[in-house]
């Protein structure tokens, strides 16, 4: 592990980072075929076991946690079953739940998968997308407003389900200009943070083609495609820093008068990872907000979301897996609790463990 890199993830600790956007459940229901239906010719799937998660702006949230940060969830849910799950979700990952406004007759956002025998067959998903009514909107505004004095980062996580309205967007925005922070946005749709002044964005391939009206190219030719876009998309956003995600090729980010810094993760992909783009924008954010510089935060930003792409379902990345990855996984372990962290990993990636013992 690099001394830059090792004392960035140190500096983890204790920074707390304000998480506003669409917050939802992820659910998985584990289970196993072999039979068809009477029915109909489909086949019928026999869950044993049912996982409820953090997802969206939640598991941005999750993963500030996770690496070893504060977290601030600010979201809308509704006053249901999902809502009450969300929660308990929400407190096994460490995250205090209280930042989540309840709207009445609204039903909490969720999405959930069904895999069979390891492999995801559908997803269902549920929720209100709708705008948040303005009785609520003003409720997100006092809750931004009241947690920004007392952060060193935002995350803004904007799924385009309707939380962040025009409103909450403009509040943003003040609060970042009267007192300016570390502002990480993440948006499905990139043209609408732009009045945020964000720090950095973090669209993904199609998401930065879509904001610079570029039509996507074959694989082998979209580091190129991205490299050449590079100042049309630091226009475009109105950021210092673009750092565009490449799926399981890392990332590449651009920043106003640097040239454009490459990474390089080659991870191992689960068949039904999820949510590595929320880990690399809590990552991203850490990183800048420790007075680390771009590349620096990129590279840890882009480790983490490795990390997560090599497991199944939607995870966080562990502060202890991070600094494994980083350090390159030498060939010595002298600590259990390293150790442990290291097999954990390589389960949760599907690889092997042998025991040989040369003493």
């Amino acid at each position: 592990m690099t001394p830059t890199l090792a004392s960035a993830v140190d500096g983890f600790a204790g920074l707390r980072v304000l998480v506003i956007g669409d917050a939802m459940l992820d659910v998985y229901r584990i289970a196993t075929g072999g039979r068809l239906c009477q029915e109909a010719p489909v086949p019928v799937a026999t869950v044993g076991d049912t996982r409820r998660v953090p997802g969206g702006a939640a598991n941005v949230a999750a993963n500030v946690a996770a690496l070893g940060g504060h977290p601030r969830l600010v979201s809308v849910v509704g006053d249901d079953r999902e809502a009450a799950d969300l929660r308990r979700a929400l407190h096994a990952s460490g995250v205090d739940p209280s930042g989540l406004v309840v709207e009445a007759g609204r039903r909490t956002l969720s999405k959930a998968r069904i895999l069979v025998d390891g492999q995801l067959v559908v997803r269902v998903d549920e929720g209100s997308t709708a705008a948040a009514r303005p009785a609520t909107q003003a409720a997100l505004a006092d809750a931004v407003r009241s947690s920004w004095a007392t952060c060193d980062a935002v995350v803004v996580s904007d799924y385009g389900y309707g939380v962040l309205g025009d409103r909450i967007l403009a509040t943003i925005a003040g609060s970042h200009r009267r007192a300016p922070r570390i502002l990480v946005a993440d948006a499905k749709e990139l043209h609408r943070s732009r009045s945020l002044g964000a720090t950095a964005v973090k669209p993904n391939y199609r998401q930065a083609l879509a904001l610079v009206g570029a039509t996507p190219r074959e694989d082998p030719l979209r580091e190129r495609q991205v490299l050449e876009l590079g100042p049309s998309l630091l226009e475009a956003s109105g950021a210092r820093i673009v750092a565009v995600t490449l799926d399981t090729d890392g990332a590449i980010a651009f920043e106003e008068g640097h040239d454009a810094y490459r990474t390089y993760a080659k991870p191992h992909r689960a068949a039904s990872a999820a949510g590595a783009g929320d880990t690399f924008a809590a990552a991203l954010a850490l990183g800048l907000a420790g007075d680390h510089p771009t590349p620096t935060a990129v590279e840890l930003a882009s480790a983490a979301a490795a990390i997560v792409v090599g497991k199944d379902g939607t995870v966080t990345c562990d502060v202890r897996e991070l600094r494994e990855r980083i350090a390159g996984a030498g060939k010595v372990v002298v600590d259990h609790r390293d150790l442990a962290t290291r097999i954990e990993l390589f389960r949760r990636q599907g690889r092997r463990i042998v025991f040989t013992n040369g003493c």
